[in-house]
């Protein structure tokens, strides 16, 4: 969560961020947050998922940071590679109560979200 945070705060223009920041400039840092998040949203998800064996709030909300991110920075090589590698980690059945929200994204116009997509 501290990463997904940190990510908001650098969007919103904190510390001299802004969209410079979002495309990947600046001196890298945003990368290693981003992918961060990404492996940190994964492990929380399949945690809550396996201890519990269903979705409560808290894992609920994880997966919808984790589609935000998905849906924002897809088209990163390296946000990519972070989210096909939690796919192999997560159930299938971990997905099915944001079907809706993926399916609303499989027009979307960026060729590696979209492929991602496809690929789940």
């Amino acid at each position: 969560l501290f990463h997904f945070d940190l990510i908001s705060y650098h969007e919103r223009g904190g510390a001299g961020g802004g969209s410079g920041w979002r495309q990947g400039g600046g001196a890298g840092g945003g990368v290693s947050y981003l992918v961060a998040a990404v492996n940190g949203f994964v492990r929380s998800i399949d945690l809550g998922v396996s201890a519990e064996k269903k979705k409560n709030g808290h894992v609920q909300q994880d997966i919808l940071r984790l589609l935000t991110l998905w849906f924002k920075y897809g088209n990163r090589s390296d946000v990519v590679a972070a989210l096909e590698d939690g796919f192999t980690q997560l159930s299938i059945d971990t997905w099915l109560t944001v079907i809706p929200q993926i399916i609303a994204r499989i027009n979307i116009p960026d060729d590696r979200i979209r492929a991602s997509v496809h690929k789940l």
